[in-house]
């Protein structure tokens, strides 16, 4: 018997034992459970890193990862640091979660919450629904196409969606019916704990495009993450590589930086133009003091709202011109757009914010 057999086994005798104690009415009486709830697929085809951040105080692989950290601090952590969505492992023998991190978890977010669990019974999903959660996941490998087929369906029945896992190309062909939400691929084989990222690689091409795609398990780096989205995933479950350390919100803002991409608009005069423009929410905003430029900015430049950054833009300009520029119009940033040698470079920190410097090239085909 292997350590999933074990646990589905336990996990059949747990659900039979809840059964006796907390009837449905008692869960249906819940105040989380006539919530609205939010959807995760939605959010990771909004995202630009698409991460699925994961609460594990420890696993049948690694035994203890993190067991003294408080799960409202690593939610609120990991909203702050702008993930998609949280998923909670509620599993109490193998990995040390309850339904009660669910709770605490839902109090302190609004992000979509993914109920981890070994689900056998529809039973769960109304413990589910009753904690705050606004995804459940079912696992293929311990269940039959019937049994995915009801317990899916009944999930979107309550509002829930559904991320069905699986391993192979087997559990992928068996699965695939139009009450599921999002597919993920577990990179880890359940069986032995090995991973092997090959596998999300593997099965992507056979899984239908009206799924959002999902790799899960054995990603630790943002390469990792750019790498699969090659491949068009667009969620990415990560758990132990954030929750080994002692804040997981804090680790996982660092780690996603090189997946979030800025966005600049330049060539800004037009009063009309730039409010249209700003409450698309750019990161930056360019005017351009380059005479010989049709969209040159001559007088003065309007206050932006405060997360957007006033860019200058300067093409082989004196440093003298560019800091009297920088105090005139409040500059954020400055973008370089000439010839600038790399010496002339290396003195933009006496202009006192962030510079940029831009590169013309062609492409011979």
């Amino acid at each position: 018997m292997t350590i999933l057999d074990k646990i589905i086994a336990d996990k059949k005798v747990e659900v039979a034992l809840r059964k006796q104690l907390f009837p449905i009415a008692y869960w249906e009486a819940s105040p989380l459970f006539g919530r609205t709830t939010s959807s995760l697929a939605a959010a990771l085809q909004a995202s630009q890193s698409g991460i699925i951040a994961e609460h594990k105080r420890r696993s049948p692989s690694k035994q203890n990862i993190n067991s003294s950290l408080s799960v409202t601090d690593v939610a609120q952590g990991y909203e702050t640091a702008g993930v998609c969505g949280m998923s909670v492992l509620t599993d109490g023998k193998y990995f040390g979660g309850s339904l009660e991190d669910l709770t605490l978890a839902r109090a302190v977010t609004d992000f979509p919450l993914l109920r981890k669990e070994f689900i056998v019974d529809e039973y769960q999903l109304i413990e589910a629904k009753a904690h705050g959660a606004d995804v459940i996941l079912l696992i293929a490998s311990v269940l039959t196409r019937n049994e995915i087929q009801q317990l899916s369906t009944a999930a979107q029945s309550l509002g829930l969606e559904v991320l069905l896992e699986v391993h192979n190309l087997e559990e992928l062909e068996k699965s695939v019916m139009p009450s599921l939400d999002l597919f993920g691929v577990n990179n880890r084989n359940l069986k032995t704990f090995e991973v092997d990222l090959d596998t999300s690689r593997t099965l992507v091409d056979q899984i239908p495009s009206d799924f959002v795609k999902v790799s899960e398990s054995g990603i630790s780096t943002a390469a990792a993450i750019v790498d699969l989205k090659t491949y068009g995933y667009q969620g990415f479950l990560v758990g132990e590589n954030f929750m080994k350390t002692e804040n997981p919100g804090a680790r996982l803002l660092h780690s996603s930086k090189p997946l979030k991409m800025k966005l600049k608009v330049c060539g800004m005069r037009e009063t009309e133009n730039i409010e249209a423009l700003a409450a698309l929410t750019p990161d930056y905003m360019g005017f351009i003091f380059w005479a010989p430029s049709s969209r040159f900015v001559e007088g003065t430049t309007p206050t932006l709202p405060q997360h957007i950054k006033k860019t200058g833009v300067f093409v082989d300009a004196t440093i003298d011109y560019i800091e009297t520029i920088i105090k005139e119009h409040q500059l954020q940033a400055v973008q370089l757009h000439g010839k600038e040698t790399p010496e002339y470079c290396s003195l933009r920190t006496v202009f006192g914010c962030r510079s940029n410097q831009s590169f013309q090239y062609q492409r011979s085909f």
